[in-house]
C-alpha cells in the first residue's frame, strides 16, 4: 500500500504527464489538420476539426482518467476488464470519427474531381464496410478473442452467404462494370431500350440505379440487370439527338414539293438545330403512298415527344394547305350472293333421273 505523501506525488506526476501529454497531441491533431486540409483542397479546416473533436477529447478523457487510476489499488477482480474497457471505449470514439472523415474525403475527392460522382457511393460503402470490420477486429484482439477460428466459420459461411447473396453480389459487380465503362453519372438522361424505360440518374447505389422517368416516375433498377441492357445515354459525349419522321403521301404528289413543304415547317417552327441541317430523304415506295422522312437534330431529348408532336402537326396542317393527300390503305371487298355462285348441273341430274 501507498503512503498517502507518495500517493500525492504520484497523482502530480500523473497530471504533468496527461498536461504534457494533452499538449503534445494538440500540436500533432493541429499539424495533421493542417496537412489534411492542403491535402483536400475543398474541405474546411473548421470541418475535419469538427470530425475529430470528439473522439480527441474522449480519448484525452481517457487518457486522464486512466493515468490517474495507476497509482491507486485496483481490485483484482477488475484488473482484467479496465484496461481492455478503457481500449474498446477509445475505439469505440473513433470508430464514427473515421466514418465522417471518409465521407468528407469522398465528397472533397468528388468535388476536386479526383473521383467520379459515379463511383463516390460505392467507394463510400466500402470505406464503411473496411472501418466497420477493422473495428471489430481491433474489439476481439483486445479481448483475447481468437480470430482465427471466426476466419475458418466465416469461410463457410461466406460461401453459404455468397449463394444466397448471388444476385446482390452480381449487382454491386456490374455497379463496378458500369463505371469502368462509364455508361452514365448522376444527373444523366439515359434510355433503357428493353425496357423502354428514358428518365434522369437521380442515384447510384451498389445495388440499384434510380431514375426519374418523363412520366415523373421513380423506378429502381437492379445494376445486374443494366449492365445487361443496351443503354443510350443521351446526355453525353454531347446532349443532342437526331429525330426520324416519316410521313406517306399520295403518289400523285411532287417529291420536289413535298420536300419543300417539310423545309417550310422546320424553318417556320425553329424547335431543331441549324447544324447539322434538316433533310429530307425519299426513303420507300409504300403499297399505297411514297414515304419520305424527315431528320432533324435536337439538343432537348427530354423533349423529344414534344417536339415530334409539334412537328408533326404542322407538317400535317402544310400539306393540307398545299393538297397534298396523306394516303391511307384502302382494300376493296366484294361480295359474292347465293344467286351468283355456281349451281347444280340440272342436266345432269335431269339425265340421272331419266336413266333410272
Amino acid at each position: 500500500m501507498l503512503s498517502d505523501a507518495e500517493t500525492l506525488t504520484e497523482l502530480l506526476i500523473a497530471a504533468v504527464v496527461s498536461l504534457g501529454g494533452l499538449v503534445l497531441a494538440y500540436i500533432v491533431i493541429s499539424k495533421g489538420i493542417e496537412y489534411l486540409a492542403s491535402y483536400l483542397p475543398g474541405t474546411d479546416p473548421q470541418t475535419i476539426r469538427s470530425v475529430f473533436r470528439r473522439p480527441v477529447v474522449g480519448t484525452a478523457f481517457l487518457f486522464i482518467v486512466w493515468v490517474f487510476l495507476q497509482p491507486l489499488p485496483i481490485p483484482a477482480q477488475a484488473q482484467p476488464v479496465v484496461t481492455p474497457g478503457f481500449w474498446t471505449v477509445g475505439v469505440l470514439l473513433w470508430l464514427p470519427g473515421f466514418l465522417r472523415a471518409g465521407r468528407i474525403g469522398i465528397k472533397a475527392a468528388v468535388k476536386t474531381e479526383q473521383l467520379e460522382q459515379t463511383v463516390a457511393p460505392i467507394v463510400q460503402n466500402i470505406w464503411t464496410i473496411v472501418i466497420l470490420l477493422s473495428g471489430a477486429g481491433v474489439l476481439m484482439s483486445i479481448w483475447g478473442i481468437e480470430i482465427t477460428p471466426l476466419l475458418a466459420s466465416a469461410g463457410v459461411l461466406g460461401i453459404v452467404l455468397g449463394f444466397a447473396a448471388r444476385e446482390t453480389i452480381a449487382n454491386f459487380l456490374a455497379s463496378l462494370s458500369l463505371y469502368a465503362d462509364d455508361t452514365y453519372q448522376k444527373g444523366d438522361f439515359i434510355e433503357i431500350e428493353s425496357a423502354d424505360i428514358t428518365g434522369y440518374v437521380n442515384d447510384i447505389s451498389i445495388r440499384s440505379t434510380t431514375l426519374t422517368t418523363l412520366d415523373g416516375d421513380i423506378v429502381t433498377i437492379p445494376n445486374g440487370q443494366l449492365n445487361e441492357e443496351i443503354i443510350t445515354n443521351l446526355s453525353t459525349p454531347q446532349p443532342t439527338r437526331r429525330l426520324h419522321l416519316p410521313v406517306g403521301v399520295s403518289y400523285e404528289a411532287n417529291p420536289a414539293e413535298v420536300k419543300s413543304v417539310f423545309h417550310n415547317v422546320v424553318e417556320k417552327e425553329g424547335l431543331v438545330l441549324n447544324q447539322p441541317e434538316p433533310r429530307v430523304h425519299l426513303r420507300e415506295f409504300g403499297d399505297s403512298a411514297v414515304i419520305f422522312e424527315l431528320l432533324v437534330w435536337i439538343d432537348q431529348p427530354r423533349k423529344k415527344r414534344v417536339i415530334e408532336d409539334r412537328l408533326n402537326t404542322a407538317i400535317y396542317d402544310a400539306l393540307a394547305a398545299a393538297d397534298i393527300d396523306i394516303p391511307y390503305p384502302q382494300r376493296d371487298v366484294r361480295i359474292s350472293t347465293a344467286d351468283d355462285s355456281p349451281g347444280r348441273d340440272t342436266d345432269l341430274v335431269d339425265n340421272e333421273e331419266e336413266s333410272d
